[in-house]
């Protein structure tokens, strides 16, 4: 199996001391230096300047405002254009918007695998091979499963979905979540971070399909 990946979402937030608005101006600097390199099509001003949003569609767009700094990016090529392309949106937003400090951070990585079988059937296969689902009526099938893991101490929670993709039966939806609820001092383990979670994703939960398919 392998995890064809679609989307990630990356976001922190931002320890500000006191609590206050972003400045529209390094608001405005930060679009124009991001797009340098990465181009965006529209700049907003969120409603009550409350910060601000780039976009060039609803799945590829940058939120800065003073609870959340995100990114959301198509997977378009390679993971790792993905996650060079978030660390570096990120980097240019701390730097512009001057934050150092940061409470906690949240990784979501979404992927397609392919359903096995010469038929590929994901309802079929979460229904009957993940979920061992018994027969409720013929409208019926495994919306999905779900694993949960927790750090002793609950600053790290790692959650992983698999459904089936109601746009595609023959494949499987992943959906992969990391919150990191501990402070920490600037994005230099960021991009550890991200490589980490389509690791995960790449790696024991390709291996999870694989044996529940019986390919192991």
């Amino acid at each position: 199996m392998e995890a064809l990946f679609r989307q990630l979402v990356v976001g922190v937030v931002p320890q500000l001391v006191p609590p206050a608005a972003l400045p529209r101006d390094a608001l405005q600097r930060a679009f124009l230096d991001i797009g340098e390199e990465y181009p965006y099509q529209q700049f907003q001003v969120l409603p009550g300047d409350s910060g601000a949003q780039l976009s060039n569609s609803p799945s590829d767009l940058v939120i800065m405002q003073p609870g959340v700094f995100q990114v959301q990016t198509p997977v378009e090529l390679t993971p790792e254009l993905a996650r060079t392309k978030a660390q570096a949106i990120l980097n240019t937003v701390s730097k512009r918007l001057k934050v150092e400090n940061y409470l906690t951070c949240g990784i979501k990585v979404v992927a397609h695998v392919s359903a096995p079988g010469p038929v590929p059937d994901a309802k079929a296969f979460i229904s009957g091979q993940v979920m061992r689902a018994g027969e409720l009526g013929p409208n019926f099938y495994g919306g999905g499963v779900k694993y949960r893991s927790f750090s002793d101490d609950l600053s790290l929670e790692e959650n992983l979905s698999l459904e089936p993709w109601i746009g595609d039966n023959q494949f499987i939806y992943v959906d992969f979540d990391v919150q990191r609820r501990i402070p920490f001092q600037g994005l230099g383990d960021l991009s550890a971070w991200l490589d980490d979670a389509f690791s995960f994703v790449s790696g024991p939960t390709m291996r999870v399909i694989d044996e529940q398919a019986g390919n192991s």
